[in-house]
């Protein structure tokens, strides 16, 4: 059984904009999609006003709505949607053990400052056994143009590259984009996406770059 490609949507933009990618993704390399919702409040969150069953009802609606969404625009792709009792770091972490990649929203900032993430997505790109691929919503990252490259970052080189160069060569031979180190410079123009390859104890980044 093929393993899935897993996106975190908890109903903002950014996670619509990164369910699209996600979508897309799955689609080009011939995999399913699982969309994945976790209802339960993190640590240090602020108290909820609403109930359980408000809660659990908006999350239903948050993955009907974007399961609706993209079924019309994806109609041949295989798709689900879970809703999870359980934080979103728990729940993400999970469904990573068993995902070809997982995929979430980041609010990009400019070329300079990069992506912010929250902590759900620090806490997720530090830990996950599986690619974490960071989505920025923004409009360049909703569609791909002839001429965009894969890019390889190695920050630690003492550590084998081998995992890290498999997905960015895959990834760039399923959308027919080059692939090539990022120098110091090229690093710093803006990118549609980052990923962090197994193993997770490695620094390693692989960047999705738009000319």
């Amino acid at each position: 059984m093929p393993r899935p490609v897993v996106v975190g949507l908890d109903g903002s933009p950014e996670s619509f904009t990164a369910a699209n990618w996600a979508a897309r993704e799955a689609q080009r390399r011939g995999l399913p999609l699982s969309l994945v919702h976790a209802w339960l409040r993190q640590a240090g969150d602020l108290p909820a006003a609403d109930s359980e069953d408000t809660v659990r009802h908006w999350a239903q609606r948050i993955l009907r709505d974007g399961g609706k969404e993209l079924t019309g625009r994806y109609p041949e792709l295989p798709l689900t949607a879970e809703q999870v009792p359980a934080t979103a770091v728990t729940a993400l972490l999970e469904r990573a053990e068993g995902a070809e990649m997982l995929v979430l929203g980041s609010r990009g900032l400019s070329a300079l400052t990069g992506f912010l993430l929250g902590a759900v997505g620090q806490q997720v790109l530090a830990r996950a056994t599986c690619p974490v691929v960071m989505v920025r919503a923004n409009e360049r990252s909703t569609a791909e143009r002839p001429g965009d490259e894969v890019v390889v970052a190695l920050q630690n080189l003492k550590a084998a590259p081998g995992p890290l160069l498999d997905f960015a060569f895959a990834a760039a031979s399923a959308r027919g984009a080059s692939c090539g180190p990022c120098t110091s410079a090229s690093c710093r123009r803006p990118t549609t996406g980052t990923a962090s390859p197994r193993p997770p104890s490695a620094t390693w980044t692989v960047i999705w770059r738009a000319r």
